[in-house]
């Protein structure tokens, strides 16, 4: 049982930095992006 829990905390935790991350990515591309179009108006 203890094993069993261990996993899924060691689950739950692998998803959660997964898309923590992968919305932190996003983020700074946005921001990227926005500094590009900031840095040149013409595109």
């Amino acid at each position: 049982m203890i094993k069993r829990r261990n996993i899924r905390r060691s689950v739950y935790g692998l998803l959660i930095v997964l898309i923590a991350g992968n919305v932190w990515l996003g983020r700074k591309r946005r921001l990227s992006t926005v500094w590009s179009r900031i840095q040149d108006p013409v595109t």
